[in-house]
Order: C-alpha cells, then sequence, then structure tokens
C-alpha cells in the first residue's frame, strides 16, 4: 500500500490547520534542568538561542539578492553552513514572543521550502515553529548571556590554575614523586577538558569567521542543542534517559563526598578551609562534567530519532531528488559537526583513561611490595584512597562510553546508510544512484580511534615505567611521614 504523502504547503494556505500541524507550538515549556545545564556550562553564547532557520540553498539565494541588491560586498561574504546556520546574529527574527510569526506562515507571505520545513521537525515529523518565551528559554538568555558565559569559564579555569599552583611547585622535578604528580594531572585534565571545549566554543560564536578550524564547536552551540531538543518532544516527553542523567549527577556526587569524608574524617589532617573547599570545587567540577556527558548523550539520542524519521521520509517522498537530498544534507552536516565533537574529545579522554588505570595498577604494586601494610593506619587511609581512584576512573568511563554509545557515533550514520541500501528500490534507480552518491567521502571515518589507541599505548608504557616512588600522600602526609619503595620503618 502506497503510503500517504502530506503536503505540508496545503497546510500554509488553510486557515483551519489540523490538529498536530499546528505551525505554532503550543506554551509547553521544556524542563528546566535542560536550560540550567546549558547555563551551568556556559553554552548560552547569543542573546537568543531560537532563530529563523533555513536551508543552505535559501540562505544563499538570500545572499544573492544582497549581492545584486548592493547591500553587501564579496569581501564581507562567509558562506560556512555552521556559522550561517547557527553562529549569525543576523536570523533571529524568533527570539521575541512574536505573534505575527504563524499568521504570516499562514498567509504565505515567506516563500515555501520544502527543506526549510525539515529545520522545525518534532518527534513526529511536523513542521513546528516556537519562541523563546514558548519553550521557556526566555528567563535563562539576555543579553550579557555572551559575557556571564565567558566570565564562567574564566573564573573555572582560573580556579584549576590556583589549585596547581598549590601543589605543582612542591611535586614538579621530584622523580620519587613522578606517579603523585601524574596521578594528580590526569583526574584534573579530565575535569578541566570539557571546561576548554566549552570555551573553544563561546570563541567560534565570537570569532565565526576568523576560526573556521573550531567548526565542531558549533555543536556545544545553544541554538544547536535547542534544534537537537525538538526532534526529542522534551516538552512533552522530558529529558530523555532519566536514569542516566541521575547518574550523571548522583555518581560525582557520590566519589566527591568520598573524596572529603576520606580526607577531612579518616585522615589525619586537620579540617582546613582549603581542604573543603578543594573538595567542594572538585565537586562542582566533576558535576559539570557529568551535565557534559549527559548533553552528549541527549545529541546522540536525538540523531538516532531524526535518521530514522528521515528514513521513513525519504521513503516517502521517493522520487522528489531535491527535497531528499536537501534534508540529507543539512542532517548530515549537523551530524558531521557532532562526530568531530566526539572524535576529539574521545582522543583527549581515552589516553587519560588507559594511563590512569596502568597507574593505578602500578600503585597496587608497589604497595603490595612496601612496608605500608605492617601500619593499620596508613592501610586504612591508602585502602580508601585506592577504592576512591578506581570508582573515579569507572564512573568517568562507564558514563562517557555509555553516553557515546561506544567510542565511535560513526554508527549510527553507518546504521542509517545501511538501512537506505536496504530500502532502495529498482523503480527508481537514477533517483537512488544521485541520492546515495557522495555521502561516503563526506562522511568518512575519523581515525580518532586509532589516534587514542596510540596515545594509549604511549600512556601503558609511560605508567609502567616507575622507578621507586615515595607513597607519603597515602599515609599522614600531614605529619610529613615518608614511606619509600625502598625504605620502611
Amino acid at each position: 500500500m502506497t503510503p500517504q504523502r502530506l503536503n505540508y504547503s496545503t497546510f500554509r494556505n488553510d486557515p483551519e490547520i489540523p490538529e498536530g500541524l499546528s505551525i505554532r507550538a503550543s506554551r509547553l515549556k521544556w524542563p528546566w534542568m535542560f536550560w540550567f545545564a546549558l547555563k551551568v556550562l556556559g553554552l548560552y553564547h547569543h542573546k537568543s538561542v531560537v532563530i529563523q532557520r533555513k536551508c543552505f540553498c535559501c540562505q544563499v539565494c538570500s545572499i544573492n539578492d544582497e549581492i545584486s541588491g548592493g547591500r553587501v560586498n564579496g569581501h564581507q561574504l562567509h558562506l560556512d553552513y555552521l556559522n550561517l546556520a547557527y553562529e549569525s546574529d543576523s536570523l533571529d527574527i524568533y527570539s521575541h514572543n512574536d505573534l505575527n510569526v504563524s499568521s504570516s506562515l499562514q498567509n504565505g507571505d515567506e516563500p515555501y521550502c520544502a527543506v526549510c520545513e525539515t529545520l522545525w521537525w518534532n518527534g513526529s515529523r511536523l513542521p513546528v515553529r516556537y519562541t523563546e518565551e514558548d519553550i521557556g528559554a526566555r528567563l535563562w538568555t539576555h543579553r550579557g548571556s555572551g559575557v556571564l558565559s565567558m566570565g564562567l569559564m574564566a573564573v573555572s579555569l582560573s580556579f584549576i590554575m590556583f589549585d596547581l599552583s598549590t601543589f605543582l611547585p612542591k611535586l614538579f622535578a621530584k622523580p620519587d614523586e613522578v606517579l603523585h604528580l601524574s596521578l594528580i594531572m590526569t583526574l584534573f585534565l579530565m575535569l578541566s577538558c570539557h571546561i576548554m571545549l566549552c570555551l573553544c566554543s563561546i570563541f567560534r560564536s565570537y570569532f565565526a569567521t576568523f576560526l573556521p578550524v573550531l567548526g565542531w564547536a558549533t555543536a556545544l552551540n545553544a541554538r544547536f542543542l535547542v534544534k537537537r531538543g525538538q526532534i526529542l518532544d522534551l516538552h512533552l516527553k522530558g529529558l530523555p534517559g532519566m536514569p542516566f542523567f541521575c547518574l550523571c549527577l548522583l555518581c560525582p556526587l557520590a566519589c566527591m563526598s568520598y573524596r572529603l569524608v576520606i580526607f577531612v574524617v579518616i585522615s589525619d589532617c586537620q579540617i582546613s578551609v582549603y581542604k573543603i573547599s578543594q573538595s567542594l570545587f572538585g565537586l562542582l567540577y566533576f558535576e559539570s562534567w557529568g551535565l557534559f556527558v549527559y548533553i552528549l548523550y541527549l545529541v546522540r539520542v536525538s540523531f538516532q530519532r531524526q535518521f530514522n524519521l528521515l528514513l521513513c521520509y525519504i521513503n516517502e517522498f521517493e522520487g522528489d531528488l531535491k527535497r531528499c537530498r536537501g534534508t540529507l544534507c543539512e542532517v548530515l552536516a549537523d551530524f558531521k559537526c557532532y562526530k568531530e565533537l566526539c572524535s576529539l574529545h574521545t582522543v583527549l579522554l581515552l589516553p587519560l583513561y588507559v594511563y590512569s588505570i596502568v597507574a593505578n595498577v602500578t600503585l597496587n604494586y608497589l604497595i603490595s611490595e612496601s612496608c605500608l601494610t605492617k601500619f593499620p593506619k596508613s592501610l586504612n587511609v591508602q585502602e580508601h584512597i585506592m577504592i576512591l581512584s578506581w570508582s573515579e576512573i569507572s564512573v568517568a568511563f562507564v558514563l562517557y562510553t555509555f553516553a557515546l554509545g561506544g567510542f565511535r557515533v560513526e554508527y549510527i550514520w553507518e546504521n542509517f546508510y545501511e538501512n537506505l541500501l536496504y530500502l532502495r528500490s529498482g523503480n527508481n534507480s537514477k533517483f537512488w544512484e544521485e541520492l546515495l552518491c557522495g555521502w561516503k567521502d563526506l562522511m568518512k571515518v575519523s581515525n580518532a580511534v586509532k589516534t587514542s589507541m596510540i596515545g594509549s599505548v604511549i600512556a601503558i608504557y609511560l605508567a609502567f615505567d616507575f622507578h621507586d616512588q615515595s607513597l607519603a600522600f597515602l599515609t599522614n602526609s600531614c605529619n610529613s611521614t615518608s614511606v619509600t619503595n625502598s625504605t620502611c620503618f
């Protein structure tokens, strides 16, 4: 049975739009936790997060009209899809509660484009427009959002640098403290990695025309994430994977609370403002990392659902090459941006995970042949610290791999491409040949996993290449107790 085709253009001039095909969203606000996560990560780069959406062809046509009208010169052009779609502030007509938006669209005042309509898809594949007021973003965005985001990132990095300055001079250039220093640095690098990525996204928004190499950072743009949230129907179904969201918040909280108990209660160190503040800031950084990981998960789920919708869409409009290829191009451009972000993050984090695991195994080996086990108090402290280290590694590794569904998100595109091949029919061979042509080169598999494996091999060598190391940081370090692998009490 041939599926019934829905011609959305017929609803544009129809005063009675059928239920479910309204081009103006009802005011069902999105979960506040979504906006809170973006605020914590400093991802409000613009004064508005809901803007006008046009496909790349319509964008180029608009620019061509401006050139012919003498309103723009050639040296002012920067024809980059991601920049035009998300970074530019010239298309923010939907940023305010404009009640004339729906009426103008219904009356056909704007030229109709089938591809542009797909940019407003919801979870039912219907083009639904909304404003910041409709989805509840107005309370979280303002004209100073960009400055506030930059300030938040600067403060976060400042605290990290300050904390490093408290112990780095004491451990640097000391051969017997290499293991201690490396274990601390891996934790700091993991907690600061996502902050640097978010900071790159802010730089990308401010200097898009000068930093095309940061195109992957657009995947952390609030406008990009709002578009992802629409596919998930956040106003109806809430955040996807709520158990995973809770784990992203509770697991870091448990680890950092345990750290606070060890260094404040269990050890012999006196309670100090620095110790408490260090644990609290560690908790904040670990929690923000958990929110960042959940954002990666949310985007992955949205692409999986959108590719399923796109598969049905291509099946419905088989033969309409301009419509299908244009829609597929828009989705793949967004997915490629997200894929590059995940690849970069994997390259940075996977060697750190491997190094942490091997370094902790090495530490266990050193402890087993040292004389620490002869002293109950020392054994008690070092056992808790080892449990804490393995807990932090396990939490970071499990949450991140679950968020991406592995270490390669390319499998989403590969599954979609295979389904397209299964869907391909012999009746429109020319259509399918032109539709499928060229995508393999565009979505080629990245070398992120290979690069990560090389870094992991180097990390394994470095983590095992330790000699006599001081284990004082596992005992009563506040009393200057020195315990080495070769010296016993």
